[in-house]
């Protein structure tokens, strides 16, 4: 694409004004005035035709994929070369998620001797919200030989960004739990208890509990035997995260504000929790599901599980459909073979969404010890709860409004704990410290 430059608007008016008053001066002159115009036009012709070769040496590249963090400054580096001597400009399409202060950077001028020289032009990017996203295609212009002109063009090169969520608060807020009080540092936590891990059968001794008695062996050798647990050194934990229609509504910040989704709030804590498994010595897994299972990441530890783990949640956005408990549930029964903790992040204040996760919950905590954690919605609380007193008639309706949705919720957690899952609600500001609290409170009493 060729379009006219403030050079050639310049010269055509510098040109033309001066031609018409010497013609409207002296209308005789009129054919030379006419052969002055025509070799003007002449020279930006040619200077259009000129214009071309210098794209034809024209390359840039993206690195093939960009990582970043939400609300955190990051950069994404274009490498130029072959450019002319001369104005280069250098556009990059970036997504509205993606904040960028001048999406269009100008390349320094260059030299004879430095044109074969590759140039990184890096562009300043914040991004607002966490993804994938695929930016294919640079814009590129080049000023035409005599500057009359400007070319543009797009140049064949692509990248991915992915935009991983922001931790540092939540990391803040957790990093307490970690820590030794005698001395700096992170520590594994003391373990107490026997164990659930069968080791071996020996011969009965005195203050042998007699739950741990083995009948059979008993028949076998007529006399009494008892079973030797150890502690399990190395446990799996299952996060699974919603990313149906009520994972959009908005989260509130720590100033009550709201400043991210319940999904930014459900990924930060699964990462987290992963974080601290795998400091704990077990291993993680993750999976993710809508309307149906998208994504199953087996349990496993080190840095390359975990960064499949983020990639996994990186791809995650709200979508307006219901979550498929009536799947999810039967394939996890499926899939995880070993007793496991299996920590769900999803919303269940919606009746019809609770209702069909408590048809399969019974199933899966038969085997497997459930945690379903929703975030605590802001208005749920007792109608006698606050010390506050409510000031007009609109406030008593709220207040009743909240108390019936908190007894609902209340109502749930018993309904769960009957089918042996744990239903916690957590506030929005602490949830992923909260929810490794109670990762570590399960660690330590030995539940698995």
């Amino acid at each position: 694409m060729i379009v006219p430059s403030q050079r050639l608007l310049a010269f055509t008016g510098a040109t033309l004004l001066p031609l018409a008053l010497a013609f409207a001066a002296s209308p005789e002159a009129a054919p030379a005035l006419g052969g002055l115009a025509l070799v003007g036009a002449a020279v930006a012709v040619a200077d259009a035709l000129a214009g071309p070769r210098r794209l034809r040496a024209l390359r840039a590249a993206l690195p093939p994929v960009v990582r970043l963090t939400r609300a955190k400054p990051g950069r994404v580096e274009v490498t130029v070369g072959g450019a002319p001597i001369g104005g280069l400009r250098i556009g990059l399409p970036l997504p509205s998620e993606i904040e960028c202060e001048s999406p269009e950077r100008r390349v320094a001028e260059r030299t004879a001797d430095s044109s074969a020289e590759d140039t990184t032009v890096p562009f300043e990017v914040v991004p607002r919200r966490t993804g994938r996203w695929a930016v294919a295609g640079l814009r590129a212009e080049v000023a035409s030989p005599l500057g009359f002109w400007d070319l543009r063009t797009s140049l064949p090169a692509s990248t991915e960004l992915r935009v991983y969520p922001n931790l540092l608060a939540e990391k803040k807020a957790a990093a307490t739990l970690f820590l030794n009080r005698g001395r700096a540092g992170l520590h594994v936590r003391r373990q107490v208890g026997k164990g659930r891990e069968f080791e071996k059968l020996r011969d009965w001794v005195a203050g042998d509990a007699r739950e741990d008695v083995h009948w059979k062996a008993t028949a076998r050798r007529a006399r009494l035997v008892t079973k030797e647990y150890r502690t399990e050194t190395t446990q799996e934990v299952y996060v699974v995260v919603d990313a149906s229609r009520l994972s959009g509504r908005p989260a509130l910040d720590a100033a009550g504000q709201p400043g991210s989704t319940t999904l930014d709030r459900f990924v930060a804590a699964a990462l987290l929790l992963g974080a601290a498994t795998e400091q704990q010595g077990d291993r993680f897994g993750l999976v993710t599901f809508a309307d149906r299972v998208e994504g199953f990441v087996r349990a496993g530890s080190g840095r390359a599980h975990f960064r499949a783990c983020r990639d996994v949640l990186a791809l995650l956005a709200p979508r307006p459909v219901v979550p498929a408990f009536d799947e999810l549930l039967p394939f996890l029964a499926g899939r995880l073979s070993r007793r496991s903790l299996v920590v769900l992040l999803s919303e269940l204040d919606d009746a019809a969404i609770a209702e069909t996760f408590l048809a399969g919950a019974r199933v899966l905590a038969r085997r497997h010890l459930v945690l379903a954690v929703s975030l605590l919605p802001a208005t749920a609380r007792p109608l006698f709860g606050g010390e506050d007193r409510a000031a007009t008639v609109d406030d008593v309706y709220a207040r009743l409004a909240g108390h019936l949705q908190w007894r609902t919720l209340r109502q749930l957690e018993r309904s769960l704990a009957r089918l042996g899952v744990t239903f916690a609600l957590l506030p929005h500001e602490s949830v992923a410290a909260d929810l490794i609290a109670r990762y570590l409170a399960v660690k330590g009493r030995q539940a698995l």
